[in-house]
């Protein structure tokens, strides 16, 4: 059986159709793998500058990390000279109060032996005005 004139005008028509049907899916095809070719190289610009940023990010994090260990070993400098201040704050403290305890003794001995001097120049001055006494002695 052979097909006739007008099957054969019908199959030509749909062979066309699925032709045009094939270059237009073909086509909007490789419209769609250009843009997501497009997507793809955009994304990977993105993912290397995120990477980028990431390693920035990273360093500044290392750097922030050891500036942040530098000030806590600053801080604990800082309070051990604070607390040696302190305890040296404490020392000359009690030396002011042993100081200020030996300078009131000393004024107590400072005006005992000026009343020993007093009372030793009134003895001296009484011997002297005592008659016989003294460097006047008669001479035999």
């Amino acid at each position: 059986m052979q097909p006739t004139i007008q099957s054969q005008a019908r199959l030509k028509r749909v062979a066309w159709a699925l032709g045009i049907l094939l270059a237009a899916t073909l086509v909007v095809g490789g419209v769609h793998v250009q843009r997501l070719g497009d997507q793809i190289t955009r994304l990977e610009e993105e993912a290397r500058a995120t990477a980028a940023a990431l390693g920035a990010a990273q360093r500044q994090a290392g750097d922030a990390r050891q500036a942040l260990e530098a000030a806590q070993r600053d801080i604990r400098a800082a309070a051990d000279r604070a607390q040696a201040a302190e305890s040296t704050r404490t020392k000359l403290e009690a030396l002011a109060k042993s100081t200020d305890a030996m300078r009131a003794e000393l004024e107590a001995k400072l005006k005992a032996a000026e009343a020993a001097r007093a009372e030793a120049e009134a003895k001296l001055k009484a011997a002297m005005e005592k008659p016989g006494a003294g460097p006047e002695r008669k001479q035999d």
